[in-house]
């Protein structure tokens, strides 16, 4: 992606800083945050690298923090997908979904497994202060 690209991804996604790599979706479990969403929750799992998980992963700054995702194919930007869980096998700028997050932003649903998009939140990247709150808490199982 060159530099003018990513300005305009960062300006339509509202962020510091926009990521482009490979989405892919998983079945939800209890996740390296400690909640334990559904399906049906906009959740995201970021990889190791990324998600640098102190010796208890449920207190990561990272953790219930929002990310924007677009999808460059249909220009659809899908907002407030929370960060409860780590990809092991996900390259640096991957990033791993829920099965609704995944059809939110695929017009093609679950078909396509995989797909390129860029994404970002102003907690990524170590901006903790400028992180947001989900509220997605509320909706899910945290304990």
């Amino acid at each position: 992606m060159n530099i003018a690209a990513l300005a305009v991804v960062s300006s339509i996604l509202g962020i510091a800083q926009a990521y482009s790599g490979d989405m892919t979706y998983y079945e939800t479990g209890r996740g390296s945050c400690g909640y334990t969403p559904s399906d049906s929750d906009f959740i995201v799992a970021l990889s190791v690298d990324m998600m640098k998980n102190p010796a208890n992963p449920n207190e990561n700054p990272l953790c219930g923090t929002s990310i924007n995702i677009y999808n460059p194919a249909t220009g659809d930007t899908t907002t407030q997908v929370t960060i409860v869980d780590t990809c092991p096998g996900c390259a640096y700028e991957a990033i791993d979904v829920s099965p609704s997050v995944f059809e939110a932003v695929d017009p093609n649903g679950l078909g396509d497994g995989r797909i390129v998009v860029d994404w970002g939140g102003s907690a990524v990247g170590g901006k903790r202060e400028l992180g947001v709150k989900s509220r997605m808490d509320a909706r899910i199982n945290v304990g």
